[in-house]
This record gives structure tokens, C-alpha cells and sequence, in this order.
């Protein structure tokens, strides 16, 4: 941990990794790139809301109605508020943010097993599991 406010620090640190900011984008300090937890949230819902139409299609054709999955529910990462343990209070915020990614990326992986076990839902995103749509600029 550093404070924000060190850039030369921070930008040896980021240089050539994405970042996510707790507070703010830091502009003047260089990271390949900087991850939007907003528009990623955002693809990642839209990813199921396109999943679970698909289903209605694909159940409205079948004579035999599949049952619909019970998709997972994304958390924003900044509303997770999962509190870990006990830590010094200069980390907390990033913990939490932390852990707030991991629950979505947790999510991303729960809704991607479900996709990719049904065979017409594969056409959208390929037959093998991808990773969290991580949206960057």
C-alpha cells in the first residue's frame, strides 16, 4: 500500500498492469490500462440478460420445457461490502473492493458453468468458459 497522492511510486508499481482506483482515477499516473468496474458490471449483466433470452427462445420452441437456471446474482463490487477480517484501516477500502471483484468474478464463473453446459446457449460466448468481461480504458 501507498498513498494516492505518491505518483512516482504508484506509477513503478502500475506501469504496465491494469488498475482499478479506490478513490478517483489518478490521472497522472501511466497503467496499461484502467479498469471500469461500472461498464464491466454492466457487460456482465448483459451477458446473462442475453442468456436468459436466448432460453426463452429456445424453451418456447421445445415441446418438453426445459427448466430455466437459477442464474447468479451480480453484486456490484463497490456495494459487496464484504468485510474481511481484522486490517489496518489504510487497507480496509481496498480489501473490501477487493473481495467485491473476486464475488463478481465468482459469479461470472457460476453463470459461465450454466452457460456452457447447454449446448444452445454456446453460440453466445464459444463452447469453453471465458473469463470476466473486464471493460478498460
Amino acid at each position: 500500500m501507498v498513498a494516492a497522492d505518491d505518483a512516482e511510486v504508484v506509477g513503478t508499481l502500475t506501469a504496465g498492469y491494469d488498475a482499478v482506483w479506490c478513490d478517483g482515477v489518478a490521472e497522472e499516473v501511466a497503467t496499461a490500462a484502467v479498469v471500469d468496474l461500472d461498464a464491466t458490471f454492466a457487460a456482465a449483466q448483459a451477458e446473462v440478460e442475453a442468456a436468459d433470452s436466448l432460453f426463452t427462445e429456445y424453451q418456447a420452441a421445445q415441446s418438453n420445457k426445459p427448466i430455466r437456471p437459477e442464474w447468479p446474482e451480480f453484486v456490484h463490487p463497490a456495494q459487496a461490502r464484504q468485510a474481511p477480517c481484522v486490517v489496518d484501516e489504510i487497507v480496509y477500502d481496498v480489501l473490501v473492493l477487493a473481495r467485491g471483484i473476486a464475488g463478481l468474478a465468482d459469479a461470472w464463473s457460476d453463470f459461465e458453468s450454466l452457460r456452457v453446459a447447454r449446448h444452445f446457449l454456446t453460440e453466445q460466448g464459444g463452447p469453453a468458459a471465458r473469463p470476466l468481461p473486464l471493460v478498460v480504458r
